[in-house]
């Protein structure tokens, strides 16, 4: 009876000791995955935090300084916006300036602005997106994480749009819409003309003059080519006086002009750029920011 009770018990510590056994086993293996998941967390939160907080420091500030955009070098923080009022109270604006003066920052610059190299930025309707030449592949990436931020924006830098134009008596004539160029500016831009007809009905002609002292000669647009753009020349329209140079710029319809004409000028480091309608309107476009592991 001694040694069945013995053998009893051997058998029972055995099965408890297995049983001790599988239960470490599994609570270790348990553990290890909730580390893992834990760390998995605390990394794709971490992604989103960053992805959000480099949206958030390009659409909520002009950044600073708020003219970073002359001197990119010196950006402390790079915000793109620009406070613009419009009908239904203060738009965030984006200024195209900053977001070519963003792309043409370096590599190095980038990296210590968002914190990684693996970030992309992307514009709706800019051909470029502004990332870090040696980023790992986002496609590649087992977690990537997009942030979307709405704004208003053009993809074109347009310095001044004056109101439409019109060739009916009942409509009484603009004053000269003004705007203002810089000496740093008119030497490092080109500078164009763009005239859209907002309807199919085309005009007659219209001219377009810059400032009082221009060339009689002022820029004629065929109303059966609009839209047109023009290159201007800069050195007899758009002549530098002191610092600024405070221009102003008027359109005048000729023959039948019931339907509004649109003008704008441009400025564009492209000597070679072709305007498309879309390009100058000022309109909602989306800014998104893409981190990744």
């Amino acid at each position: 009876m001694m040694e069945e009770k013995g053998q009893v018990f051997t058998l029972d510590l055995l099965i408890a000791i297995g049983l001790f056994l599988l239960v470490v086993t599994t609570s270790g293996h348990a553990m290890t995955v909730v580390g893992q998941q834990s760390g998995e967390f605390v990394s794709r939160h971490s992604l989103e935090r960053r992805a959000h907080d480099a949206a958030d420091m390009l659409v909520s500030s002009p950044g600073n300084p708020h003219n970073w955009y002359r001197k990119p070098e010196n950006v402390n923080t790079p915000g793109l916006i620009e406070p613009v009022e419009g009908e239904d109270g203060l738009k965030n604006t984006v200024d195209a300036r900053k977001f070519f003066a963003l792309e043409n920052l370096d590599d190095e610059e980038l990296e210590d602005l968002f914190g990684t190299k693996n970030f992309m930025i992307e514009y709706e309707g800019m051909p470029d997106v502004i990332t870090h030449e040696n980023s790992t592949n986002i496609e590649t990436s087992p977690d990537v994480t997009s942030v979307r931020r709405l704004t208003y924006g053009r993809n074109l830098d347009v310095r001044a749009e004056p109101p439409p134009v019109f060739h009916d008596p009942a409509i009484p004539s603009s004053d000269p819409t003004h705007f203002y160029i810089d000496n740093e500016d008119l030497e490092e831009y080109d500078w164009y003309l763009f005239v859209e007809n907002t309807t199919e009905t085309p005009p007659q002609n219209i001219d377009v003059s810059f400032n009082i002292e221009a060339p009689p000669t002022h820029y004629a647009f065929d109303g059966e080519d609009l839209p047109d753009q023009k290159r201007i020349d800069e050195n007899e329209y758009l002549k530098p006086e002191n610092n600024f140079m405070d221009h102003f710029i008027r359109g005048h319809g000729q023959g039948d002009v019931t339907d509004p004409v649109n003008i704008y000028v441009v400025a564009s480091e492209d000597e070679d750029l072709e305007i498309e309608p879309e390009m100058v309107k000022e309109e909602a476009r989306t800014l998104t920011v893409s981190v990744w592991r």
